[in-house]
């Protein structure tokens, strides 16, 4: 008889209890405060959703980019240039990693830093229980790996979070990457002195992945929560030069943070599942992908002869959110009848979380009152709401 037990964070020595009539029972014990479902706080931890496409460029002139779902590139006086892709190179059991090259070479110096990240919000960690008696441990892991021209880089990995104030906390440690995947696992005490901020922003908690750190920002390893020992961004001393060679390559998946101080396996949850909990920041709700002729969205109005409407829906986001959408020369149009009338884009008011106007203000001509369908008239045409933090 061959028993598996499944355990969560520990067990007791009677987790598994044999019979007389050669049956057993289990006991499944979550000592650590977690859960067997759910577990994972980070969002798209397995690289699975890019709604912005699957490849990326992180420029000097836009020093925070988003790349695939939730994961985005960081930078702070370094010019951190970069393409970031959807790769397929990954570990067993995965299907995708975010993959970043450098595109030129730079040292960082002073307090430069360039590196991967992402934003828990606050009130999505409050299970922490931080800032009481019954503070809990966290333990991060993930899958990395390095091309074979920058094996044996360290780099670092740093928590930072915020407490009702703004105030910064944090830990962190080094990790040496090698051209084969590894699995890393940190565990981190929990900080029984500070409640992290119950915030819907970006002032809740960090996760970075350091590639590049100048001088002033180096420090030694802190595993356990306090001031900054340098700057708000650190690295390890003897932290790697990601951007010392235009040919050096770094892949990252199966990222996972969770209560407790054991690094359970990886919680791979469904597409749609993980796509839904992209869309409450980034929603593509229009597009044509790369496919030609018109393809349809939705009934539009004309409000008078020269202004047109449209209402979408969508699932709830986390703010009201802004427009991203495609602009340029008759990129849209409305079908009515037999008759086309084109216009280049399409501007968002009366915003809510889960719905908005969209409008032309002038430049189609029309009957007001009468209706048709608008659709995309090229095939790069796409229209996304972003409520990013």
């Amino acid at each position: 008889l061959k028993v598996d037990a499944i355990r969560h964070n520990s067990a007791t020595s009677d987790a598994i209890t044999t019979h007389s009539d050669g049956t057993a029972s289990a006991k499944i014990i979550d000592v650590g405060g977690g859960a067997l479902s759910h577990r994972n706080i980070l969002i798209n931890g397995a690289m699975t959703v890019s709604q912005r496409g699957s490849t990326h460029s992180h420029t000097s002139s836009n020093n925070n980019t988003y790349t695939l779902d939730r994961w985005r590139t960081r930078d702070s006086g370094l010019d951190f240039d970069c393409t970031i892709t959807q790769s397929t190179d990954s570990p067993d059991g995965f299907r995708y990693s975010l993959k970043i090259t450098p595109d030129a070479t730079e040292t960082p110096s002073a307090s430069n830093n360039g590196f991967i990240t992402q934003q828990p919000l606050g009130e999505t960690v409050q299970h922490f229980a931080h800032g009481t008696s019954s503070a809990k441990s966290m333990t991060l892991s993930f899958y990395a790996k390095t091309g074979s021209l920058n094996s044996g880089h360290h780099y670092s990995l740093q928590i930072r979070i915020y407490d009702s104030s703004g105030n910064r906390k944090v830990v962190l440690q080094a990790f040496t990457v090698t051209s084969s995947w590894q699995r890393f696992t940190m565990t981190f005490p929990g900080d029984t002195a500070t409640a992290i901020n119950n915030s819907n922003d970006y002032q809740g908690m960090e996760i970075n992945w350091h590639l590049c750190t100048g001088p002033d920002d180096l420090t030694s390893a802190q595993p356990t929560w306090g001031t900054p020992l340098s700057s708000y961004w650190a690295g390890v001393t003897g932290q790697s030069n990601f951007m010392d060679n235009t040919n050096n390559e770094f892949y990252l998946t199966g990222c996972q943070l969770e209560v407790g101080d054991t690094a359970t396996s990886f919680e791979h949850r469904s597409f749609d599942d993980e796509l839904r909990r992209c869309q409450y920041y980034y929603n593509k709700v229009y597009d044509v992908e790369g496919q030609s002729g018109e393809k349809p969205f939705v009934l539009g109005t004309y409000l008078t002869n020269s202004e047109l409407a449209c209402v979408v829906n969508f699932p709830k986001m986390r703010v009201v959110p802004s427009l991203d959408i495609t602009n340029g020369t008759s990129k849209f149009m409305i079908r009515r009848s037999s008759v086309s009338d084109h216009f280049d884009t399409l501007t968002m008011r009366y915003g809510t979380t889960t719905t908005a106007e969209l409008y032309t203000g002038s430049g189609v001509s029309g009957t007001q009152g009468e209706c048709g369908i608008i659709r995309g008239a090229d095939t790069d045409v796409y229209i996304a709401f972003t409520a990013e933090i």
